[in-house]
């Protein structure tokens, strides 16, 4: 998998005030857990039964959900949460032809995925116990 890096330029309408700043406040979040090193969970609520209607381009066109992951790994009871890690392994996947070398990158990976998805719930209640 290549390390490239990537610029995508995301445009937001048809949201108030307040959703400005909490996305704004997310961004801002991904951007300090990235310098710094840290690995969490980020969350924003989109309460569309309420007055969360965004409109949204990404490099001028409208988002596209990826069929990169399975929805098995994207929905539980708390939301939708998507990994990149998760996305990179497939992509990853989808570029090695190799058999062996397959089995070898991505098998243990995805393993470990599927249980780090299956404890999650576990972990994170012994985690803010700790807290």
């Amino acid at each position: 998998m290549k390390k490239d890096t990537n610029t995508i330029t995301i445009k937001i309408t048809n949201i108030t005030d307040a959703q400005a700043i909490a996305i704004e406040s997310q961004l801002y979040i991904w951007e300090y857990l990235g310098g710094i090193g840290s690995s969490r969970w980020t969350s924003f609520f989109a309460d569309g039964d309420g007055d969360f209607h965004p409109k949204i381009e990404v490099n001028g066109k409208k988002p596209q959900h990826t069929e990169l992951i399975g929805k098995e790994g994207l929905w539980s009871s708390s939301g939708y949460k998507i990994d990149y890690d998760a996305v990179s392994w497939r992509l990853r996947e989808l570029e090695i032809k190799d058999k062996k070398k397959l089995v070898s990158y991505i098998k243990a990976p995805i393993f470990i995925n599927k249980i780090r998805f299956k404890f999650y719930p576990w972990i994170k209640k012994l985690w803010e116990k700790q807290i």
